[in-house]
């Protein structure tokens, strides 16, 4: 396997794992579907509307990178809350320059593929990779809770990340279920894409001996 190959595929992986992590955070019917389950009038006195407002709110703050202050309408925010909120906006938006930075190199990096001929070597990674996300998600549902702390004392290395439901209730809406659910989400999307990588890859191995 030569250099380039390698290269070609960590940029093609980098994309759809960061391409996976951004189609999850817009996909709000995920986050809907959950709240059908949850009581928001007892614990937040709080419609499920106003919930959702509340939370497009959270969005839009998380991912758009010109919106600065978080301010939920009915909502409160600790100082720890909001500090919170705060690291997950720049790991959000790192992940969303990595994505876009990640698509015009990929263009380059199906270029190099295609003209160089190196199907066979792509679909041999593609079949690996394929079984990753499988592996993945085994692994986190069977020890969600440890392996939920370990990343958040990893990428955040402070413990403001552990809510206070009095004092941020939206945490009331965003159980560990809720997270997990994403989790299995992204990695269903990034079984899709190498399951596709791989199959495309074979086809076009195939064609080079007709």
């Amino acid at each position: 396997m030569k250099k380039r190959d390698i290269l070609a595929s960590i940029i093609l992986i980098l994309t759809i794992m960061t391409g996976a992590i951004f189609m999850t955070m817009v996909f709000k019917p995920l986050f809907t579907w959950q709240l059908q389950a949850i009581d928001t009038q007892y614990l937040l006195g709080l419609t499920h509307d106003q919930v959702v407002h509340n939370y497009d709110e959270l969005l839009n703050y998380l991912l758009n990178p010109f919106v600065s202050v978080l301010k939920m309408s009915d909502i409160p925010t600790s100082p720890s809350g909001a500090f919170h909120f705060y690291e997950v906006k720049n790991l959000f938006l790192l992940n969303n320059v990595v994505f876009l930075g990640g698509v015009v190199a990929s263009i380059g990096a199906l270029r190099y593929i295609a003209k160089q001929q190196r199907w066979q070597v792509f679909a041999q990674i593609g079949k690996i990779i394929t079984f990753l996300p499988v592996a993945v998600v085994i692994l986190i549902a069977t020890s969600f809770n440890y392996w939920f702390v370990v990343f958040h004392q990893v990428a955040f290395g402070n413990n403001d990340w552990l809510f206070d439901p009095s004092t941020d209730p939206i945490i009331h809406v965003l159980p560990e279920s809720f997270f997990l659910s994403c989790a299995v989400l992204i990695f269903a999307i990034m079984e899709l894409c190498f399951i596709v990588w791989w199959q495309y890859a074979r086809y076009e191995e195939k064609q080079l001996y007709r």
